[in-house]
């Protein structure tokens, strides 16, 4: 039986949020003159800022810093806090990549296709579907 984590509705909104708002920074980044080697050209540059962005938003380390003796304590660091963050790097990434792949590249992409059917711009495409004849074989 599947059990359904109540704690999910939670979870989820500041994982899309989380993405959507990376997503719509690097989209900014790639527009701006600001940083000049992001761009629509650097997809691998692109995926790792992704990534970045995602494993800083999952992360669950926690960290007290005395500025007297210079010393930066990290708590947190079990194995099972550390996988709990993997997996929750592994969800945000995906969620960023649905965000972009759906909603920014998605309606693009449609756009094109159509265009590149012969239909013009707002149309559905027309595509020619062959007769069934008798050329075909009668057993197959």
């Amino acid at each position: 039986m599947l059990a359904i984590d109540p704690q999910m509705p939670d979870q989820l909104i500041p994982t899309i949020t989380a993405a959507s708002m990376v997503v719509a920074v690097i989209q900014w980044l790639k527009e701006t003159k600001l940083v000049p080697f992001i761009s629509h050209n650097t997809a691998a540059l692109n995926r790792c800022l992704g990534w970045f962005a995602a494993l800083v938003s999952s992360v669950g380390l926690h960290y007290t810093y005395d500025a007297s003796t210079g010393t930066l304590v990290l708590t947190g660091l079990t194995a099972g806090a550390l996988a709990a963050s993997a997996w929750a790097t592994v969800q945000s990434y995906a969620a960023q990549w649905l965000i972009y792949k759906g909603i920014v590249k998605g309606p693009a992409q449609v756009k094109l296709a159509t265009e590149a059917a012969g239909a013009a711009p707002g149309q559905t495409p027309v595509v020619p579907v062959p007769a069934m004849g008798p050329e075909l074989p009668e057993k197959i």
